[in-house]
């Protein structure tokens, strides 16, 4: 017959239905009312209060698997916090702060000890994936990201440079990105490094508004539909609609 001395439970929110977290607990101690320890509000994480503060005190309990030792019941608990995963990983919606499997049961261990055991993803872990984006977060922080090639003065940021002359940081990031003509002095910091940048460049030549018309009855030709409003009496709006087709031409003027 199956003495049941160890077991896993679920806690469920009542507001969503999500399972929110995994634990082990034992029978050992006869005195003690069954599966104590998965109704215990007490030893609990500042995560898994904040749950049940929110549901005003209120959480459901499932006991999930009954099993005779300790070691089975570490297999388990793995596998079930595995299965829903850690919200402190992205990878579900437990609040556990380790993967399970060790220790004593209702021992709540430190910060360093979770982080240790629950390897290199573990926002805590000294030298892990976590540790290693905050000193990568900081050092981007400190870097140089823009230069004015003029007086040498640096920015960290495009809006420090952008506010340096007082223009918006959109317009200023198409001028560093080459999407417009960069009309300033100022480069992106590995760009001018690198000794590829373009700075204080002329605006382009817009050649669909600057076309030539010419009179095809005196031969006179102009660099622009503007400048050949000498020649008739027509409005600027009126003679581009005639010389792009739009209206009746009554002039003699046509694109060049």
């Amino acid at each position: 017959m199956l003495s049941n001395n160890f077991y896993i439970y679920r806690h469920i929110r009542p507001d969503t239905n999500e399972v929110f977290y995994i634990g082990k607990g034992n029978n050992m101690d006869k005195r003690r009312s069954e599966y104590r320890r998965a109704y215990q509000l007490s030893g609990r994480t500042e995560f898994w209060r904040n749950i049940v503060s929110k549901n005003n005190g209120v959480f459901n309990v499932e006991i999930l698997w009954n099993c005779e030792t300790e070691q089975e019941a570490n297999t388990k608990e793995i596998e079930f916090i595995e299965l829903y995963g850690r919200r402190d990983l992205c990878k579900g919606t437990l609040v556990n702060l380790s993967n399970g499997g060790e220790g004593v049961n209702g021992v709540i261990f430190s910060k360093d000890v979770i982080a240790k055991r629950s390897g290199k993803n573990h926002y805590n872990y000294k030298g892990g994936l976590m540790d290693k984006y905050r000193q990568e977060k900081e050092i981007r922080k400190n870097k140089i990201s823009v230069i004015n090639t003029e007086t040498k003065e640096t920015f960290r940021t495009i809006t420090d440079a952008a506010k340096s002359i007082g223009i918006r940081v959109s317009s200023l990031a198409r001028y560093l990105n080459g999407t417009k003509t960069n009309k300033t002095s100022l480069c992106y910091y590995s760009d001018y490094l690198a000794n590829d940048y373009k700075v204080l460049q002329p605006k382009k030549e817009n050649k669909g508004v600057w076309r030539k018309v010419i009179d095809i009855e005196t031969g006179n030709i102009y660099d622009s539909i503007r400048k050949s409003l000498s020649a008739t009496t027509y409005k600027e709006p009126t003679i581009r609609k005639m010389l792009d087709g739009r209206m009746v031409n009554k002039t003699n003027l046509r694109y060049a």
